[in-house]
C-alpha cells in the first residue's frame, strides 16, 4: 500500500492477487487488481484519476485512462484488474505494481507494489515404458532328434514376432500375431550327439518391446533317436 503524494490519507493498493500454474505449458497465469482506499472518516467522493497502469516487473500490462471513483471514508474503490502469463520452470519472484495519477483532483500520484513468489513448475517424470509381462517367456526345447529340435514359448498377451538364434548365428524372425504357445523348428541338418545353443526374443504387439531370453543348450541325439519335451 502506498499513500498519494498530496493526501497521505488516501492510499493505492495492489490486491486480489492470485495465480495458477500450467505444468505442461511451464507457465503461471498471474492476476492482480488495483484499488484506492481511505482512512477512517476521510472520504473523497466522485473524483477521477487521469492515468495509470497495472505492471509486472516494471512492464505495463494494462493502461488506465480517466476513471471516476467514489471513495467513502474508511472504504475502498476498485480501479482495474489484469492477468498475464509468466513463463518459467524454476521458482521465480515477480513484482506486481500499480501506478495512478490523480492530479485533476489534487491527490497527486502513487505507486504501490506487491511481491509475489511463484513456485517452481516441476514436470512429472515420463511414464515408464509398458511392462512386458510374459506368463512364461522362457523357451523350451522339445521334439529333439539327431538333426533338429523344436523351440516352444508361451506368452500371456498378443505378440507379433518371435526371433530365434541358433549356435550364436544371427536372428531368424517368425512373424505373425499369436498368444499362448508358439512352436518353431530349428536345425534340420545339425550334427548328431552334439550340444547346440539357442536363444529367443519375443516382441509384444501393443508396446513393441522385445524380451530376450538367456542362452539355452540342447544336445542332439545319436542318429535315428528321438526324444520329446526337454
Amino acid at each position: 500500500m502506498a499513500d498519494f503524494s498530496n493526501y497521505p490519507r488516501i492510499n493505492l493498493e495492489v490486491y486480489n492477487v492470485s495465480y495458477y500454474q500450467s505444468v505442461p505449458g511451464s507457465y503461471s497465469v498471474v492476476t492482480w487488481s488495483a484499488r484506492m482506499t481511505s482512512d477512517d472518516g476521510y472520504a473523497w467522493s466522485y473524483g477521477n484519476i487521469t492515468g495509470g497502469n497495472l505492471q509486472i516487473d516494471a512492464v505495463s500490462k494494462l493502461e488506465m485512462g480517466s476513471l471516476y471513483y467514489n471513495l467513502p471514508g474508511g472504504g475502498s474503490c476498485h480501479l482495474a484488474s489484469v492477468s498475464t502469463v509468466v513463463y518459467h520452470s524454476a521458482a521465480k519472484s515477480v513484482r506486481l505494481g500499480t501506478y495512478v495519477v490523480a492530479n485533476y483532483t489534487g491527490l497527486g500520484t502513487a505507486t504501490a507494489y506487491y511481491d509475489l513468489y511463484l513456485p517452481a513448475i516441476v514436470q512429472p517424470p515420463p511414464p515408464p515404458p509398458p511392462t512386458v509381462n510374459y506368463l512364461n517367456g522362457t523357451p523350451y526345447a522339445e521334439a529333439i532328434t539327431d538333426v533338429q529340435f523344436n523351440v516352444a514359448v508361451n506368452v500371456d498377451t498378443v505378440c507379433d514376432n518371435l526371433a530365434t538364434s541358433l549356435d550364436g548365428a544371427g536372428w531368424v524372425y517368425w512373424t505373425g500375431d499369436w498368444s499362448g504357445w508358439k512352436v518353431v523348428t530349428l536345425g534340420g541338418n545339425l550334427s548328431s550327439n552334439e550340444p547346440h545353443t539357442f536363444k529367443t526374443s519375443i516382441r509384444r504387439k501393443d508396446s513393441g518391446l522385445w524380451n530376450e531370453s538367456t542362452v539355452k543348450t540342447v544336445t542332439t541325439l545319436s542318429q535315428g533317436n528321438f526324444i520329446g519335451l526337454l
